[in-house]
């Protein structure tokens, strides 16, 4: 197969309810349909280009000048923990490391701009969590905290991946996380409790439709790995009799190959990637999966989730987040670069919630007032705060933006989009299942996920 993205090892590697998918049936009519000549000049002239060379800002214009009438591959970047104001932040703090130009991120400059629901399905307290955010984004539904892959009512509900796999694309999981936390789980397994990462890691092993996986995370599966699957069998065994590559360092991730038809397990950190300069890096990682993935002809669907910015939020280091923000910004590029030479390719770049409560320094300092002696959560952000304005030598406090809070809330978080059918998003305010329903949509040309306006049934 041509591959109209140009490699440096293998590859250099955005109906309201009812409303919602009467407007997904219009808009994604001609999905399975051939690129349009226009589509295939641009791909012709990036293969003469040669993609890497060029700047996210080149490939931004190459994405505005193309006109998609159908969608092949869909990629789904996940900021876990994102907020509008941490990205603000990013922009102001780190502004000459912006990946198009002095603060201006890749993510942003898409062409379809809303924002995103992310509420769970109770609705007597409906702070999400990822795996509710997450199960909504890769199944659909409406879910409960804790919950992978299942509706509110533990019912096991089909996701993109397994979508995908049913209409012969690879799939595939990219994370700076952990392979077995909330987020890649809900995309990889159907459990009631994200709790048990042992019992996510063998189940992503046996049942997962999955591709690759690629994250950390080594710690847990060396564990679930040891246990056995059935008498005189380990899950370490299981894996290498059933075509399973569990690759341990970076060097076996760039030996992989498809030919063999084996999937792919990563597990390159003990845990998560803890620090913005962790190598692999999100967009390296990003990177190879899109060179995995697209030497299938049928296409693809990945998910590229940037978890490590949510545990730098849990720890109100606002520092550390925008590092994480802009090397996750990287990874948007990397779509960014494969769309812009394959332009019938659906990104959708969002948040499964919103971590940190990041709100302008005059608000903060308000809020923080008034809740701090009666909320634990604010104040230890308070406490986390003065301690990491010692380590940085610099009073975080006076940042135009700073954390209130170390917990989740419900706010709205973006969404930023490009791709034939993204411009359902521009403008509009959609729940998080309502954009499961549109990768699963793009992916099959039929309806997908809940049936109702609540997104539960």
């Amino acid at each position: 197969m041509k591959k109209i993205c140009i490699s440096k090892t293998r590859f250099v590697k955005k109906a309201l309810c009812v409303v919602f998918a009467a407007v997904m049936l219009l808009s994604f009519g001609c999905s399975k349909g051939e690129q349009t000549d226009q589509s295939a000049a641009i791909g012709g002239e990036a293969d003469e280009i040669g993609m890497e060379v060029l700047s996210a800002s080149d490939c931004l214009n190459l994405l505005n000048e193309s006109n998609p009438e159908s969608v092949k591959n869909v990629i789904l970047l996940v900021g876990d923990g994102m907020s509008q104001s941490e990205i603000e932040m990013a922009k102001i703090m780190f502004a000459d490391e912006c990946s198009v130009s002095p603060g201006i991120l890749a993510m942003e400059s898409l062409m379809n701009v809303g924002e995103n629901n992310t509420l769970c399905a109770t609705a007597s307290n409906p702070e999400p969590d990822s795996a509710s955010g997450g199960t909504a984004l890769a199944c659909g539904y409406k879910s409960l905290r804790k919950y992978l892959g299942l509706d509110y009512e533990k019912n096991s509900v089909k996701n993109v991946v397994e979508l995908a796999k049913e209409y012969s694309k690879s799939s595939g999981i990219v994370t700076n996380e952990s392979i077995t936390d909330a987020t890649p789980a809900a995309f990889t397994v159907h459990l009631s409790s994200r709790d048990d990462e042992k019992l996510v890691a063998q189940e992503q092993i046996v049942n997962s439709a999955a591709d690759i996986i690629i994250g950390g995370g080594s710690t847990v599966y060396t564990e679930a790995t040891s246990a056995e699957y059935e008498e005189g069998v380990t899950y370490e065994q299981y894996m290498a009799s059933n075509n399973i590559t569990w690759a341990k360092d970076w060097e076996s991730v760039q030996n992989y190959q498809t030919s063999d038809g084996s999937r792919l397990i990563a597990t390159l950190k003990d845990d998560y990637f803890a620090s913005y300069s962790d190598k692999p890096s999100l967009a390296d990682m990003t990177a190879e999966a899109l060179s995995i993935l697209s030497e299938d002809e049928d296409g693809f669907f990945l998910m590229v989730e940037g978890g490590a910015m949510d545990e730098s939020a849990h720890n109100a280091d606002i520092v550390e987040t925008c590092h994480q923000i802009i090397e996750f910004d990287k990874a948007v590029v990397e779509a960014i670069r494969f769309a812009a030479g394959n332009p019938d390719t659906m990104i959708i770049v969002t948040s499964d919630h919103d971590t940190g409560g990041c709100m302008l320094a005059e608000d903060a300092a308000a809020y923080i007032e008034a809740n701090q002696a009666t909320n634990e959560n604010v104040q230890a952000c308070v406490e986390y705060t003065e301690e990491l304005s010692e380590k940085y030598g610099q009073d975080l406090t006076a940042l135009e933006y700073r954390y209130t809070t170390i917990a989740h809330t419900n706010s709205n978080v973006p969404i930023y989009a490009y791709g034939y059918g993204t411009e359902i998003f521009n403008g509009s305010e959609v729940e998080t299942y309502q954009i499961g329903q549109a990768i699963g949509y793009a992916i099959s040309g039929q309806s997908f996920g809940a049936a109702t306006a609540t997104g539960l049934k």
